[in-house]
């Protein structure tokens, strides 16, 4: 349930937010990544309940940004290899995330490394998107856009 409605909310708030969309993107990533890290500090059912229902609904923001954020990435033109490629390396996350998980769990001997480690993982995977070209400019309006566009 905090899956579908972080689904509805993530993409209703890309649409109405005067924010790019990678911005959002990047946002998402971090806030996943953090409910992920946090979930070892859920020592009661109410505390692991709360962390769980903000993971889902965070990681469900996630989804409709993914596929138009790649398209704002990579243009519209290559968005069938970016998709392939995106798939990919999710397919190699989660082909290692779960041996990983239970390789730390079994020198640990709980699952806290577990969920701090994929938490990481997410976190860094969002400073990737830091590195992305002009990450850091403002979007053009749309008066401003529209007297760029036209020909002389």
């Amino acid at each position: 349930v905090a899956d579908l409605c972080g689904r509805v909310a993530g993409g209703w708030l890309a649409d109405r937010l005067a924010v790019r969309l990678v911005h959002s993107l990047t946002l998402w990533t971090v806030l996943t990544g953090l409910s992920m890290a946090l979930v070892p500090l859920g020592r009661s059912y109410s505390l692991l309940m709360g962390l769980c229902v903000c993971y889902g609904f965070f990681a469900g923001a996630l989804v409709p940004l993914q596929f138009s954020g790649l398209a704002e990435i990579v243009g519209t033109g290559r968005i069938m290899e970016g998709i392939g490629l995106m798939q990919m390396v999710e397919s190699a996350g989660s082909l290692v995330g779960a041996p990983l998980s239970g390789w730390l769990r079994d020198m640990t001997g709980d699952y806290t490394a577990s969920f701090i480690v994929a938490g990481a993982f997410l976190l860094a995977g969002s400073l990737l998107l830091f590195a992305l070209p002009n990450y850091f400019s403002c979007p053009l309006d749309s008066t401003t856009k529209e007297e760029t566009t036209r020909d002389p």
